[in-house]
């Protein structure tokens, strides 16, 4: 009776179960279109049903399948949520009680919240922590490392404990962590972004030392399993966690400093100001995926939004607002908008620059027959240090992912592809015309000192 109750304050019915605003309907029908995905499910439910369904997209149904991204940290930290309350596992014990891993003295709770001190580009082919233990620092390494530790000790694979002690309680029968099983369930059609087009692309999935585990970020699920799987936190846990379980996922949570402060909880963001209700939030991204799925406990609601394609750039922004704007409907407030034509110009003015970057590794090149006529009627050091401009520039262009964008190459590689064509092209080609340019300059140098001899 005690849980029940529990259960009941933690997530009690809202009177916004009733209905949606039919304005918010419309502004949210007219921010999809603009975003041009493929592709998308969304879905509003409370404890006792679906309250609102939306599709975008040819052959989309509840049962079609999306890759979930970083929501699958939330599967992850239910599993580990059982464990600690069926006694199996202690989150204030070391990992590598459990595990064989070089980050020693680094708890199960701070792979949890984040604060274990892996970095965010970290994997498991390096799994000493880049600085000591206490700040957040969101890292995939966290969540492989707790899927690892979910087999070790249950003796069961993680895709088979998640099935047995989630999916099938909770009757999620288009959900997995197996590559072969998210195929044969029906996984949407999956697109990449180039220069603001979708362009059809094989799903991502990873290798045993990828940076996206399973655990952290390739489970699959449908609309309709996603329904009941945030129905399942609007019901108290329905069995297959507690209702004081489920509440420490959020309670137990360390602050984060961002541009607007939120704390990060067990696989979950948790937002208290400035909204006038806390929500609960997180966010996914894979290489030809988007979701992101919110709980509003005063509510009484849970939002789930999927999408088929990765638009790093500009469409993860406007998934972001999209979400946040049905939100702040609900909530009362006063949401944003998305401009007519907004893709369209925030992509145009990238291909702007992908452009220019392109045009002058073209020019680069076919600029050097007259570099050659001119190199012996120019001072040498003008020559040369012509050349070494182009050198320099090609450098600065290899530079950018993680200069820039504070991100390795193989990462831009996978979730920006685009931009690291363009690079990776326009900089070879400047590169290219620097180095016979210096080739000239020293051919010139040295026919000018055998006249001077």
């Amino acid at each position: 009776m005690a849980l029940l109750l529990a259960a009941v304050l933690l997530f009690p019915a809202g009177s916004y179960a009733a209905e949606l605003d039919p304005a918010a309907l419309e502004a949210l029908d007219a921010a999809v279109a603009e975003s041009h995905i493929p592709a998308m499910a969304i879905a509003v439910v409370d404890a006792d049903g679906v309250v609102f369904e939306r599709f975008y997209g040819t052959n989309v149904t509840e049962d079609t399948v999306f890759l979930l991204g970083s929501l699958s940290k939330s599967f992850t930290a239910l599993c580990i949520m059982q464990l600690a309350e069926s006694g199996a596992l202690d989150l204030d014990e070391p990992v590598s009680d459990y595990v064989d891993t070089a980050a020693r003295g680094v708890t199960i709770r701070q792979l949890l919240n984040h604060t274990s001190g892996y970095g965010t580009y970290q994997t498991s082919i390096d799994e000493v922590p880049e600085s000591p233990p206490g700040r957040h620092v969101y890292s995939n390494l966290n969540y492989a490392l707790l899927g690892r530790i979910v087999e070790r000790v249950s003796g069961q694979t993680y895709s088979d404990y998640l099935r047995e002690h989630v999916l099938t309680p909770l009757g999620m029968l288009h959900t997995s962590a197996e590559p072969a099983e998210t195929i044969q369930n029906g996984l949407a059609d999956q697109y990449a972004n180039w220069f603001g087009v979708p362009v059809s692309a094989a799903p991502q999935f990873p290798d045993t030392d990828d940076w996206i585990q399973p655990s952290a970020g390739y489970i699959s699920s449908s609309l309709r399993d996603m329904e009941r799987y945030l129905q399942k936190y609007l019901r108290g846990g329905e069995g297959v966690v507690s209702a004081a379980g489920l509440q420490r996922m959020f309670d137990e949570a360390v602050p984060v400093e961002d541009e607007i402060p939120y704390a990060y909880g067990f696989g979950w963001n948790v937002i208290h100001k400035p909204l006038p209700q806390t929500v609960y939030r997180h966010a996914g991204l894979v290489e030809t995926g988007m979701t992101c799925m919110y709980l509003l406990p005063q509510a009484g609601l849970g939002i789930i939004f999927m999408a088929d394609m990765n638009d790093y750039l500009v469409g993860t922004d406007l998934m972001d607002r999209i979400g946040w704007n049905l939100v702040m409907s609900i909530l009362g407030m006063e949401p944003g908008g998305i401009e007519a034509g907004e893709y369209w110009r925030r992509h145009g003015m990238f291909d702007l620059i992908y452009a220019g970057l392109l045009i002058a590794g073209t020019m680069a090149l076919l600029r050097i027959p007259r570099f050659n006529r001119r190199c012996g009627q120019t001072k040498p050091c003008l020559s040369l240090l012509s050349a070494l401009g182009y050198c320099s520039a090609a450098v600065i262009l290899f530079a950018a992912p993680p200069v820039f964008f504070d991100a390795p190459y193989w990462v831009v590689r996978a979730f920006v592809p685009d931009l690291y064509t363009v690079l990776l092209v326009s900089g070879a080609m400047i590169l290219t015309g620097g180095l016979i340019r210096l080739g000239i300059v020293l051919r010139c140098s040295r026919l000018q000192q055998n006249k001077t001899a």
